[in-house]
């Protein structure tokens, strides 16, 4: 099953902008924004233990590349 893409709005507070999916095979975040945005898996984000996103690059979460797709993701500027 193929999910329809949506916005999130990320700041400097700590967000979660995807939900834990227990069926997901994979998860694509793009920053579209003007500034980089920083990922993780808990409230616990910060600009210094996430992954980086820069503006107009995303990344990919998928089980093929070692990773945990199902995981909540939360995000910061």
């Amino acid at each position: 099953m193929v999910s329809t893409p949506y916005a999130a709005s990320v700041s400097t507070t700590v967000g979660r902008v995807v939900d834990f999916s227990a069926g997901r095979s994979s998860a694509l975040i793009f920053n579209a924004g003007t500034v980089t945005v920083y990922l993780g898996t808990d409230e616990g984000l910060t600009s210094d233990n996430g992954i980086p996103i820069l503006v107009n690059t995303g990344f990919v979460f998928a089980r093929e590349y070692g990773d945990n797709p199902t995981l909540a993701r939360y995000a910061v500027t």
